[in-house]
């Protein structure tokens, strides 16, 4: 018996076909909503430092005077609740 040897025929096409479609392909499909998506949130951030530099500054400086105020009294009731608590 003589043996016969077998020789693959390769599709090239099929081969082309293939990588352009899962190494081009597809990670321009997977990338591109990331991208679009950070694009998206950076412009929300810039936009929204934009409008936080527009805020006159007196109202910032009470907001950050208010949000003081409100730590101060938070920090002293619970002094006061734990000076009770030792008595």
């Amino acid at each position: 018996m003589r043996k016969e040897l077998i020789i693959w025929e390769v599709d090239f096409k099929k081969i082309n076909q293939f990588l352009i479609v899962y190494l081009v392909l597809l990670p321009i499909l997977v990338l591109l909503p990331i991208i679009i998506f950070l694009g998206l949130l950076i412009c929300g951030l810039v936009n929204g430092l934009i409008r936080l530099h527009k805020l006159d500054f007196k109202v910032a400086l009470n907001y950050i005077y208010l949000n003081k105020n409100l730590l101060d009294f938070l920090h002293i009731t619970y002094k006061i609740k734990e000076i009770k608590s030792k008595m």
